[in-house]
């Protein structure tokens, strides 16, 4: 039982380092570590790579967060709930 706990947590971690800026980054051709603030989150997205893709990484950052929140409240309940948000906060 311990493994499979820890199965889902290091899944819901994971999940927060998806660096989705970076990746939109890729497809349109931007390196966004290097441009802007340097930052490879929503706000840098959405001025190297325009609105609709800044919108579509904080979308993807909104739904990596609430995916783990779900796996964890699914599997152990309201604490697994937070728990699985705050690892995908933490792996972010």
């Amino acid at each position: 039982m311990f493994t499979y706990k820890l199965l889902i947590f290091l899944v819901a971690y994971l999940l927060g380092t998806i660096p989705s800026a970076y990746l939109a980054g890729k497809i349109k051709k931007v390196d966004v570590r290097k441009l802007g603030s340097g930052n490879i989150g929503a706000t840098n997205a959405y001025r190297l790579l325009g609105k609709k893709w800044g919108i579509a990484v904080l979308a993807a950052d909104a739904i990596k967060g609430g995916l783990a929140a779900y796996l964890g409240l699914v599997f152990f309940g309201p604490w697994g709930g937070f728990a699985g948000g705050m690892l995908a906060l933490l792996g972010h």
